[in-house]
């Protein structure tokens, strides 16, 4: 079976044939050296293969390819360029991050396990545009950071959970990357983080005394610093939606290590070796949001 697919890059939608058989094996033979000379007559934007042998289950092939394709075209197959110089767009978004602690902070006490920890994010923001090439965005995001923290200490199971809520506030060089009608845009710049609440979970059965009670459950915002500089690194890709000139679906996924100790001076106590490292906010995510276009067409 032969499948022939027209791809134009300044197409704003393509043409896909197959035919579908109900449940059983098709085939169709046709002479190769007539198909060799069809395609060098056809434009470069045709591009033919070859299938000798393909079961199909129609049921299978619509929900698998015919909808999602559809969708997808539907949304995305717009070639206008959207990142015009001097357009100003607003932004709200949504995601998870992979969220960590560089360097625990256990306060004298014996370092647990790390364990894998999750944070919510979301907020708004706006992306101005110099030119086609260069771009800055600011936005305003609520997160959850923190550490997990589960294992043995002193012969029994424990569990300490960190809890960091930052309102953040990143500002953002912008720089794009492919020359697509989609461009890929590369992000990076500082990241002010506000603190606003820390709060500690700590849960042991039994075992043997600890070194102090600093790890005992409750608010900690205290023992940290209000406000931490972080370095953020974005990689976002924008979609045009079809049949618009003002909106576009944003994907970013995003990264941030901070620079600055986050414990504060009193709370910077050395570990059971006598030495100190200071701690620092990590974390990497994924984000998805709706851009609206301000300015005049």
């Amino acid at each position: 079976m032969y499948f022939c697919t027209e791809m134009k890059a300044t197409a704003t939608s393509f043409l896909l044939f197959w035919q579908l058989q109900f449940n059983y094996t098709y085939y169709q033979y046709i002479d190769k050296d007539l198909l060799d000379g069809i395609c060098r007559i056809t434009p470069k934007s045709y591009y033919c293969f070859t299938v000798q042998k393909l079961t199909i289950n129609s049921t299978f092939m619509r929900n698998a390819l015919v909808y999602p394709a559809t969708i997808l075209m539907l949304l995305f197959s717009t070639q206008i360029k959207a990142q015009k110089e001097g357009s100003l767009w607003i932004h709200a978004l949504a995601g998870i991050n992979s969220i960590w602690i560089v360097n625990q902070n256990s306060y004298g006490n014996p370092e647990m396990e790390y364990s894998t920890t999750f944070g919510p994010t979301g907020g708004v923001g706006a992306s101005y545009y110099f030119n086609e090439q260069y771009g800055f965005n600011g936005s305003i995001l609520l997160s959850k950071l923190g550490q997990n923290y589960k294992g043995m200490l002193r012969e029994t199971e424990a569990d300490r959970r960190l809890k960091l809520t930052y309102v953040q506030v990143p500002l953002l060089l912008m720089l794009r990357i492919t020359p697509d009608s989609h461009p890929l845009w590369l992000s990076a710049g500082p990241d002010i983080m506000i603190l606003t609440k820390a709060k500690q979970e700590f849960t042991r059965k039994d075992g043997k005394p600890l070194e102090n009670n600093y790890l005992e459950s409750g608010d900690v915002t205290d023992r940290y610093q209000p406000v931490d500089i972080a370095l953020n690194l974005d990689v976002n890709k924008m979609f045009l939606l079809k049949n618009t000139k003002n909106r576009m679906l944003l994907v970013t996924l995003n990264s941030a290590i901070g620079l600055t100790d986050i414990n504060c001076k009193e709370w910077q106590i050395n570990q059971m070796d006598g030495t100190y490292k200071g701690s620092h906010n990590f974390y990497i995510g994924f984000k998805l949001g709706l851009m609206f276009n301000t300015s005049k067409q």
